[in-house]
């Protein structure tokens, strides 16, 4: 028989009282407690939640995309596709993380694997390329009565962005996914900023998986791939023209940003559908 001991006894109810350190959702391991604040050269705009919820070990590995050479795509790098562009017809766009293998199979785990838990996460890592576009743009920001707001919160929609669109997807992938992961990436991005989300573009055709195809071949097939809805447009300013017209400001969402073919498509249909003046930022997860 084993004898008392008052300082197991403790440490028992100490166990049963101490919450347990959640698992990370990327890689399962245990989330130690304030070990994020650790890592060095941590995304500053990023929401404090990540920082709880996932292992210092995945925030440290997290390719950030911090410098930025291409003013139009945000690639960190030179970009050879903008300049073949005469009129894009989207302002810019900025990326969260470059496409490298870890990213590449955290989103894997996400779109094809179906672990969901990582949604909330991924549209938390949206937030620091909005805010650092934000403040690109010199967007005034309003904090609520009473309270102060802190450097890096996130826009106000009133003063700046209307509304959040996301890149569609086919019937068919839908059906094979269950979702579609920019649909639900503006979602999370409309809880945390409070931008409603407008469904306005729709696709045409099934058109295969563009992450299998050549620069040219993303280009052309593209071309009348998405159809955008001028009523679901003209519903995001309801009381028509101002007698100075200033642009409907959208914010595009999808999960990867590659030649720009796809946003490129997606802003030419809404540009050619909308009866006001638009105005189109991407943002996209990830800069392949």
């Amino acid at each position: 028989m084993k004898s008392f001991s008052p300082f197991r006894l403790w440490n028992e109810v100490l166990s049963l009282i101490q919450p347990a350190s959640p698992a990370c959702p990327f890689c399962g391991k245990p989330v130690s407690y304030g070990a994020a604040s650790s890592v060095r050269n941590i995304q500053p705009l990023l929401p404090a939640v990540f920082r709880r919820q996932v292992c210092a070990s995945c925030i440290a590995g997290i390719p950030w995309v911090n410098r930025i050479v291409c003013p139009v795509c945000g690639r960190g790098e030179y970009c050879p596709d903008c300049p073949r562009r005469s009129r894009p017809h989207f302002v810019c766009n900025r990326s969260a993380v470059r496409y490298d293998d870890r990213m590449r199979g955290w989103l894997a785990l996400y779109k094809y694997r179906g672990n969901e838990e990582l949604e909330e996460r991924l549209a938390d890592m949206l937030m620091p390329p909005l805010r650092q576009m934000a403040l690109e743009l010199g967007v005034r920001t309003a904090a609520p009565r009473g309270r102060k707001r802190a450097f890096g919160q996130a826009p106000d929609r009133v003063l700046f962005w209307d509304a959040v669109a996301y890149v569609p997807v086919s019937r068919e992938r839908a059906a094979e996914r269950g979702f579609n992961q920019a649909e639900r990436l503006a979602q999370g991005l409309s809880a945390r900023t409070g931008l409603p989300v407008a469904h306005l573009l729709h696709r045409t055709r099934h058109s295969g998986k563009q992450s299998f195809k050549t620069r040219g071949e993303r280009m052309e097939n593209t071309k009348e791939l998405f159809r955008a809805d001028p009523a679901a447009i003209a519903g995001l300013r309801p009381y028509g023209m101002q007698a100075v017209p200033s642009p409907v400001r959208l914010l595009l969402v999808d999960d990867i940003y590659t030649t720009g073919s796809t946003m490129e498509a997606c802003s030419a249909a809404l540009q050619q559908a909308s009866p006001y003046p638009l105005r189109i930022y991407g943002l996209t997860w990830a800069r392949s």
